[in-house]
């Protein structure tokens, strides 16, 4: 049994552990994409810093413009928002130096371009306040502005650039190893589905086993308490039979009686006719006092030619009585085995509990005592015990 259980559970552990290495190994690989995730959402957020800044520089640049044109200080406000948006800008870039290595070197020259250009800016507007909007030198820093604007340009898409090759690298891992998981996980459910579907034939087969088994020790069961010729209950079952019966007949204060039998002239049928039609002879009687039992009666062959009849439930003599006459009158008439006649007979016993014993030993015992009287008084008669008392 200890082997059938194993046999069975081992499977259903071995699933169950690769369920759990693999709910493992799937939550590392979900947290491993997540990550990837979050670094491309840093890209997409370092990239917007870098249009920011642009258009930081740009809003400066166009503040100075406002008031070149105008000569309106009122555009002074504009320049100072963008440059100082370009400077906060440019510290939120450089704070995530460590995660985008990459960029640094063209930032950092960006930044020596940015304060180059606002350095531009501002000259010329203290040049417009001192000499006047149309400085020959004011030309000049216009041209020098405009190609620093131009390589900061190019040095925040040449950043920008690096930044969307490290997001693409990114979405390739992403893909990779959601691909990955998604084929993993299939082959996983492909494996547990075999487990579970081998696991279900053994444990089907293991059944068929046990009931195999089991059907076997019943088999094993029945013919260790059964005669094998006549089918009836042996000795055994007789007595286990006699154990329950008398259990519950002295709880519940019930009756019951033994009968007792032994054929009479079966040694002449062995030798006369050999033991096979001693044997269908046998058979044949087994026959005919089944035939005149009630369903709750029991009859056992305890052996050779002897047989026994528990009767239940009876409330008079007289039934115990008609049993046995009608068992008598039946086996003394002739009988045709084989194509051959046959004569026998039958002496029997009769004890009841708890009218003369109240231990089963001794009733069993009584029974046959009663039997050996009807055979000393001519044979293919009845007595009761207490008649052998009488006598």
């Amino acid at each position: 049994m200890a082997s059938y259980k194993t046999d069975t559970i081992r499977p259903l552990l071995i699933a169950s552990l690769l369920l759990g290495i693999s709910m493992l190994w799937l939550c590392f690989n979900f947290y491993h994409i997540i990550v990837l995730s979050q670094q491309k959402d840093q890209i997409d957020t370092q990239r917007y810093l870098l249009v920011t800044f642009r258009s930081a520089v740009v809003d400066a640049e166009t503040g100075q413009r406002g008031y070149l044109i105008t000569n309106n200080v009122s555009f002074f406000d504009a320049y100072t928002e963008g440059k100082t948006k370009a400077l906060e800008t440019y510290q939120a870039i450089a704070d995530n130096y460590q995660l985008f290595p990459a960029i640094k070197p063209l930032m950092l020259q960006v930044k020596a371009l940015s304060d180059e250009k606002f350095n531009i800016i501002e000259s010329s507007i203290q040049v417009q306040l001192d000499a006047g909007a149309y400085a020959s030198h004011l030309t000049l820093s216009k041209d020098k502005g405009r190609t620093v604007m131009n390589e900061i340009k190019l040095k925040l898409e040449n950043a920008d650039l690096l930044l969307l090759a490290q997001r693409q690298t990114y979405e390739k891992q992403i893909k990779k190893a959601l691909e990955f998981t998604i084929l993993c996980g299939l082959l996983l459910v492909i494996i547990i589905v075999g487990i579970l579907i081998f696991s279900y034939k053994r444990t089907i087969k293991l059944f068929e086993t046990v009931l195999e088994t089991k059907e076997a020790s019943e088999s094993f069961a029945h013919q260790a308490e059964h005669d094998m010729l006549t089918g009836l209950p042996n000795r055994r079952g007789f007595e286990h039979f006699i154990e329950l019966t008398h259990s519950n007949a002295h709880q519940r204060k019930l009756q019951y009686a033994i009968l007792y039998m032994d054929l009479d002239g079966f040694k002449a049928v062995n030798d006369d006719h050999g033991h096979n039609i001693g044997d269908n002879v046998l058979v044949e009687v087994a026959k005919i006092i089944t035939g005149l039992l009630r369903e709750h009666d029991f009859l056992a062959r305890l052996g050779g030619d002897e047989f026994a009849i528990v009767i239940n439930h009876f409330h008079h003599q007289k039934s115990l009585i008609d049993i046995a006459s009608r068992i008598i009158a039946s086996l003394n008439r002739p009988l045709n085995i084989a194509e051959q006649t046959i004569q026998i007979g039958v002496s029997i016993g009769i004890a009841r509990f708890p009218h003369d014993a109240i231990h089963k030993e001794t009733l069993i015992s009584m029974a046959d005592a009663a039997m050996y009287f009807s055979k000393k008084k001519g044979k293919n008669q009845f007595s009761f015990i207490s008649d052998t008392l009488a006598a």
